[in-house]
């Protein structure tokens, strides 16, 4: 899956996809994509330190398939 190979890289809903699964799996949810400085504001905005940033790739493509992070508060001993 590629980001935004139809979506100019911004904030905004995205429209779901079962693309791969059995035909039972319906009507997909909606999914809002943060860009990586949205990301950064909402984690200072809310006193989160960023520890690590992971970015799985896709096996087929080479592309990013999804972000991970992990962060703590910056109180936290």
């Amino acid at each position: 899956m590629l980001i935004c190979t139809d979506h100019p890289y911004e904030d905004g809903w995205r429209e779901g996809s079962w693309s791969g699964f059995s035909p039972s799996f319906r009507t997909p949810a909606p999914w809002y994509f943060r860009t990586l400085e949205s990301w950064s504001r909402l984690f200072r905005h809310h006193d989160l330190e960023l520890k690590e940033m992971r970015e799985p790739l896709d096996p087929l493509s080479g592309q990013p398939a999804s972000v991970i992070f992990r962060a703590t508060t910056k109180n936290a001993a």
